[in-house]
């Protein structure tokens, strides 16, 4: 079968995390093993940093901030508010983002949280611009974003400022079991999350009410301050389907409620219907004109084909609220967020006033500025108690208006007026409007990477194994960041210093795809970042990092092949077969034949260590055998004599001296000496010794000095009578 190799080239049109992801798709039954059939790989790009900015504005006023940024040399993308990264890895191209009056339902709730994720683990920046739809007026209340914001969106209680009141109006009729397509959870589930997402948007002073109704309306939480939250969230949460639908006799307890409401400073009262069905009838019209007398507003929604389109329709546009038809119940979070907004307007507040400078605040980015032209609006909101957060511009009640602060990796800033032509619109002619702009941008984006330190990611027996050469600015650093997984999950990490300039840490890594590692050094004031990763294969063959050069090549040559490199060789010519005729190898094991040898040598080895011979006298009997052989006996008798002369001369010469003797002693045993007989002299010394005990032999030494004694004499006697010398 052909094999076709080609080229493909993937443009890089964006700095960061590139991501790519090779698909093999076999034919049907012939693969035993899918996990390989996919590969994953990403590139990081370092190029010019780049601000994203989601515009809440639209059209050309949307557009003054950003050209403002160009002319100062920043590059900023523009996209509509809704129009936010899905993972962390795409958000993470971008040194900041700006939320230009953006409210809350324009941002779904995984991604509110990925964005704090973005600042405190990955050393993002975040800026938030005022609007009638931002901060605490935007629904951002009680979110994730405000918990990393340097302001508060809610509003402390002693702060005098009118409060609101929200009924929700909540449909459980049996339809209301029903999973849309696509869902994992059925349209009551979805409908209790989003009436509990948008009760957290309340502030503690305002009053929340929940209705669920089928053949009637009951109260799940009766109309109170919403001093309870998780009280309120549970209630909501619990609400089951069952049973018919019935609309009318629901709103008509929730506008009683609400008339019934005694408290002067809720000046906005407002009531969402949401339903699946048609309901009976009821006396609309009266109902209307009620609502409209007593400032009462109504909006309604219909999820599904089931609904009184008209009905519902006519009840949002006449009861002073909007009619959302919705086919999508996953949507139902945004339209509930939205629509708990309308109790937060008295947040707004248009009025001219000039900004204040804190003479306690000594920000770096209003260096040099001591006068900023007037505004015309902004969005309240409060102080958090906090020596870090720079708070260099105030309200005109002294409230926040720009403030700024770092959260763990990251920073964050809060511009609480807009910096369009509907607040600022004096702010537009002036001088400083770009500069102080391009300012805050630069203090609150992430640093360029740098280029100073070379971080090494690797995945080992699971491992994701991390290491940072620092070189000689390590002096009193400390190293930490965070490591975005594969299911776009982040994990805090440290780094231990393990040498001079060194830093290393170890985490799990089950997951497969790709683990993106962001680091920041810093030391003092000074911060530096620091971004790499490595890549984990599905399949167990592609986890290898390295080719194996030489057995490659040693493949190659044993084969009669070539080594090929993909980068440079033409594709058509990878698959080349040339006639070659390999040369006939034939190889055999020699292994038995060697032992058997070994095994002989070393037997041989054995012997000649363990036995003693004298090759002198056997040459020299081999010989004399040869010459003429003697009898058998006469050749014993012959060899018997003379191994007995080679052992008496033996003894002779290793026998030592005899000790002194006393005259009076020599003269007695020389005159014993000449009583022996040539009989006597033959006899064994120790013949009459065998007859002793044990107890009563002499000491070896002293019985060693004794047989001396009497060698030495036999071999004078011997001598005298060899020379037939008289006694």
């Amino acid at each position: 079968q052909d094999v076709l190799v080609r080229r493909v080239e993937a443009p890089l049109e964006s700095t960061g995390v590139n991501r790519f992801s090779a698909l093999f798709e076999p034919d049907k039954g012939a693969d035993a093993m899918s996990s390989n059939n996919k590969a994953e790989s990403f590139t990081l790009v370092q190029g010019k940093g780049q601000i994203l900015i989601l515009d809440g504005i639209g059209g050309d006023s949307g557009m003054i901030l950003p050209d403002a940024l160009a002319a100062r040399g920043i590059e900023a993308v523009v996209m509509p508010r809704d129009a936010i990264p899905l993972t962390l890895a795409d958000l993470q191209r971008y040194d900041a983002v700006v939320l230009h009056n953006v409210p809350a339902e324009s941002v779904p709730a995984p991604q509110q949280k990925m964005l704090a994720d973005y600042v405190a683990a990955l050393g993002g920046g975040l800026i938030m611009i005022g609007g009638p739809g931002s901060f605490g007026a935007g629904g951002w209340t009680h979110t994730p974003v405000d918990r990393v914001l340097p302001v508060n969106c809610e509003i402390p209680s002693q702060t005098v400022l009118p409060s609101g009141a929200l009924v929700m109006v909540i449909d459980r009729s049996g339809s209301m079991g029903d999973r849309p397509r696509g869902s994992k959870l059925n349209k009551q589930e979805l409908a209790n999350m989003s009436a509990a997402l948008a009760a957290r948007t309340l502030f503690r002073r305002d009053y929340v009410g929940v209705i669920s109704f089928s053949f009637h309306g009951e109260w799940t939480y009766p109309l109170a301050p919403y001093t309870e939250p998780k009280t309120v969230h549970d209630l909501i949460i619990s609400i089951t389907q069952g049973g018919g639908t019935n609309i009318f006799d629901p709103l008509v307890q929730a506008y009683d409620a609400l008339v019934k409401l005694a408290n002067p400073d809720v000046t906005i009262r407002h009531i969402i219907l949401l339903t699946d069905g048609e309901g009976k009838g009821g006396d609309y019209d009266t109902y209307l004109k009620n609502l409209r007398r007593k400032g009462i507003t109504l909006s309604t929604i219909g999820v599904g084909d089931g609904i009184n389109r008209k009905l519902l329709e006519r009840l949002g546009k006449e009861g002073g609220g909007n009619f959302y038809p919705i086919k999508d119940p996953s949507n139902l979070p945004q339209i509930f967020v939205k629509e708990a907004r309308q109790i937060r307007k008295s947040l707004i507040r248009e009025v001219a006033f000039e900004p204040k400078f804190n003479p306690k605040s000594r920000s770096p980015i209003l260096s040099g500025i001591r006068k900023a032209p007037t505004l015309q609006g902004l969005v309240r909101t409060a102080t958090k108690k906090d020596p870090r957060i720079y708070m260099p511009l105030l309200g005109p009640e002294g409230e926040p208006l720009f403030a700024h602060w770092q959260v763990q990796l990251g920073r964050t800033a809060a511009f609480t007026s807009d910096a369009t032509n509907r607040w600022a619109v004096d702010w537009l002619p002036w001088g400083g409007y770009a500069d102080f702009w391009a300012r805050t941008m630069r203090a609150i984006a992430r640093p360029a990477a740098s280029r100073d330190f070379d971080m090494v990611a690797t995945v080992e027996r699971n491992r994701l194994k991390i290491r940072l050469d620092a070189g000689a600015a390590a002096a009193g650093m400390k190293v930490s960041g965070s490591v975005v997984l594969p299911n776009n999950k982040t994990i805090e990490v440290e780094l231990d210093p393990v040498g001079p300039g060194q830093f290393t840490a170890e985490l799990p890594a089950e997951l497969t795809g790709s683990y993106v590692v962001s680091l920041f050094a810093k030391r003092g004031s000074e911060r530096q970042y620091v971004y790499g990763g490595v890549n984990r294969s599905p399949g167990e063959e592609l986890r290898r990092f390295s080719s194996n050069r030489p057995l490659l090549e040693q493949i190659a040559s044993i084969t009669n092949g070539r080594v090929l490199d993909p980068a440079t060789v033409d594709p058509e010519a990878l698959f080349a077969r040339t006639p070659t005729l390999l040369p006939t190898r034939s190889i055999r094991s020699l292994w038995r034949e060697l032992m058997i040898v070994l095994l002989v040598l070393y037997m041989l080895d054995v012997a000649i260590r363990r036995v003693a011979w004298d090759v002198t006298a056997a040459v020299a009997r081999l010989r004399q055998w040869r010459s003429a052989p003697p009898k058998r006996g006469a050749e014993s008798q012959q060899t018997l004599s003379a191994l007995k002369d080679r052992a008496k001369e033996r003894t002779e010469e290793e026998a030592p001296a005899p000790p002194p003797v006393p005259p009076g002693a020599a003269r007695h045993f020389e005159a014993t000496e000449t009583d022996l007989t040539e009989a006597d002299l033959a006899k064994p010394v120790s013949s009459a010794k065998q007859t002793t005990t044990t107890e009563e032999q002499p000491p070896p030494k002293r019985q060693a000095a004794t047989t001396n004694r009497l060698l030495d004499a036999k071999r004078r006697a011997r001598k005298r009578l060899d020379d037939k010398d008289p006694p």
